[in-house]
């Protein structure tokens, strides 16, 4: 059986979610956060600039964290607002996901 994926955010194709667990409210579906690589559900999913992560915490450099707020959002805020053009060029992609894009800062 082949991958199923939602996409929240249809003006980014790379952006798609995989589902894992289907489900009559669509806010109740179980979803493959992009930037975790948790499932949570879609309906507490967040976006910040068109990229989505969720509330669940996950462990960097054995601390504790946000999936979103501590480690998604300042990131995309960072690369988005760069003078880098590597870092900027990684906004513009759409890869800034640590678990989708193997990022590990």
């Amino acid at each position: 059986m082949s991958k199923v994926y939602i996409n929240p955010n249809i003006l980014d194709e790379g952006n798609q979610m995989e589902l894992l667990e289907d489900n009559e409210d669509e806010m109740k579906r179980i979803v493959r956060c992009n930037n975790c690589g948790q499932p949570t559900e879609y309906g507490m999913t967040r976006m910040c600039s068109g990229f989505v992560g969720c509330d669940n915490k996950i462990e960097i450099d054995g601390k504790e964290v946000d999936c979103y707020f501590e480690d998604l959002m300042p990131r995309v805020m960072k690369y988005h607002d760069s003078s880098n053009p590597d870092e900027y060029n990684l906004y513009r992609t759409g890869k800034v996901y640590r678990w989708r894009d193997g990022i590990n800062e």
